[in-house]
């Protein structure tokens, strides 16, 4: 399981490479969401 959560976050932080082709905030915004939603996902899954 650990495995395709590593995969599904590299996979996630890969996307701005291949669909974002944005020289503005727009990468650094969605890495932040992508971010904040991991670290949720981590903290909720361990209750």
């Amino acid at each position: 399981m650990k495995l395709l959560e590593g995969v599904i976050i590299i996979a996630a932080m890969l996307v701005p490479f291949v669909a974002i082709k944005s020289h503005d905030m727009t990468t650094y915004l969605y890495w932040t969401a992508v971010a904040a939603a991991y670290l949720i996902y981590i903290t909720i899954k361990r209750w």
